[in-house]
């Protein structure tokens, strides 16, 4: 009877120890949880804040493409820099 009562309180001993090991596991999984659901909302930040900027980009190339500049070597545009003055 005494083997049987030692044995019964190793098996109360380890579904205790199980018990608190699988509550651990429960709360890592709920902290991947929420790190998943803050890093995807964070994903789709930064995906709409590109194509946000990629608007903005191709607005401002818009805008220049209506500027003409003239290639020239910074000799000559020092030359007229200093003819215009």
């Amino acid at each position: 009877m005494v083997q049987v009562d030692a044995i019964v309180d190793n098996i109360s001993q380890a579904s205790t120890e199980q018990v608190g090991t699988i509550t651990q596991i429960n709360q890592d999984i709920k902290h991947l949880e929420n790190d998943t659901i803050t890093y995807s909302t964070m994903a789709e930040e930064t995906s709409s804040a590109a194509a946000n900027i990629s608007e903005q980009a191709d607005a401002l190339e818009q805008s220049v493409q209506r500027f003409v500049i003239e290639k020239t070597s910074a000799k000559e545009g020092n030359k007229r820099l200093e003819r215009s003055f």
